[in-house]
């Protein structure tokens, strides 16, 4: 488990599997991810806001290189 980054930016109480499974540090538990059309996404407070955020971005920010810093 490793602590979820989007866009370079930490998001820390949260932390996420290679597998996808989300972790809350603060509530001691999974979260689950909801169906949004055919992607699953869960609700992460990202600057002082809660963003619906694809379970597989999340993922892949965290986990795969990104040499050339690209955002998307």
């Amino acid at each position: 488990m490793k602590t979820i980054v989007i866009n370079g930016q930490e998001i820390k109480n949260y932390e996420v599997s290679e597998y996808g499974e989300i972790y809350s540090k603060i509530s001691k538990k999974y979260l689950e991810p909801v169906y949004m059309g055919s992607y699953l996404v869960v609700s992460l407070p990202i600057n002082g806001r809660y963003r619906t955020v694809p379970a597989h971005r999340i993922v892949a920010c965290t986990y795969l290189p990104n040499p050339e810093h690209k955002t998307e």
